[in-house]
């Protein structure tokens, strides 16, 4: 894959990517939605945060997909990449089919792409302020564009600790 870069483009062979789950830094906050989710039939997560490993093939920068049926959704994510030592961040949906969830997340996270976005910066230059980035996703709705999530990086655990917890290799997302 191709990212753009503040001095050009970096390419990246994809071998690894995760999908983290359960990443809020809000404890009583993550608790309600397990709970939440137990009472439409989603069973809890054996460990918080609980990562996913999907198909590297899944990770794609078209700039549509299609889905099977109407019970899928997105969210925006960091994205994070690793090559050669260094560490990236750029944007990503964690695409995920709804009605299957029920019956199996990680399942459901399988069946659907992660979009990615073009562009990636280095995690070193905006580490400083990672906590003040805000990620923000809108959802066409009867011809209407919609804020469908919006919220601050501070939401969810520190990045780095999440990197330690997914055994990241090099060329990971």
């Amino acid at each position: 894959m191709k990212f753009e870069i503040s001095d050009g483009a970096v390419e990246f062979s994809i071998k690894h990517v995760y999908v983290a789950g359960w990443t809020g830094r809000d404890k009583k906050a993550v608790d309600h939605h397990i709970e939440e989710l137990s009472a439409i039939g989603i069973k809890p997560p054996s460990t918080v945060p609980l990562y996913y490993r999907v198909s590297n093939s899944l990770l794609t920068q078209r700039t549509a997909i299609e889905v099977l049926g109407t019970g899928t959704s997105g969210e925006v994510e960091p994205l994070l990449l690793q090559k050669g030592g260094k560490l990236w961040i750029g944007l990503a949906s964690d695409h995920t089919d709804r009605e299957l969830e029920a019956h199996s997340v990680a399942a459901s996270k399988q069946i659907c792409l992660k979009p990615c976005a073009t562009t990636l910066w280095k995690y070193d230059d905006v580490k400083g302020h990672i906590d003040e980035l805000l990620l923000s996703c809108s959802i066409k709705e009867n011809g209407e564009w919609n804020t469908y999530q919006e919220g601050a990086l501070s939401a969810i655990r520190p990045l780095t600790e999440l990197i330690s917890g997914a055994s990241f290799g090099d060329n990971s997302a």
